[in-house]
């Protein structure tokens, strides 16, 4: 088994293995109208892909985590050097879009390995939650309770922990 890690938004907690928000909104690994669950191979990246979409001038929502964990058989790897374009600036996205949905619908794998961004010689899972296979495993999953998730606030840019003092 392949542990991986999802952070959520605490509201979104309550059902969090749908795949409804990359299916609305797409992904790098799916287009709009494509569901999806992305997840990730440590739960510092899977922080480190959320704090790459946070917005300063908003409040920092409250999140939770998810330790998952995926059959080594149901992940297929992606090879970055397959994709056309300049993978992984934002030119790449229509291929790796194609690839993350032929791999899923048209291939009906359960899930893919990728490549982060963030986080060179990391790596995210794509998991398709139109898999036959994916009710049985969401259940599995969410025996475990998610876990509460703090960002210390000078990943948020915010100085708030105060600094020890040396006296010279």
């Amino acid at each position: 088994m392949v542990k991986a890690w999802r952070a959520v938004k605490t509201i979104y907690a309550a059902n969090p293995l749908d795949g409804e928000g990359a299916r609305r909104a797409g992904g790098p690994w799916n287009p709009v109208g494509t569901p999806a669950l992305y997840a990730s191979d440590s739960l510092a990246l899977a922080m480190m892909e959320v704090l790459v979409h946070f917005d300063t001038a908003m409040p920092m929502a409250s999140y939770v985590a998810l330790e998952l964990e995926i059959p080594d058989a149901a992940i297929v790897g992606v090879n970055p050097s397959a994709i056309p374009g300049s993978w992984p600036k934002l030119d790449s996205i229509p291929a790796s879009q194609r690839i993350g949905h032929g791999m899923m619908v048209m291939h009906n794998f359960f899930a893919i390995a990728v490549p982060s961004v963030v986080v060179p010689r990391s790596f995210n899972y794509v998991i398709n939650s139109a898999h036959a296979d994916f009710p049985i495993w969401a259940s599995l999953q969410l025996r475990r309770a998610p876990i509460p998730l703090d960002f210390d606030a000078r990943l948020l840019g915010q100085n708030s922990i105060p600094q020890p003092s040396v006296n010279k």
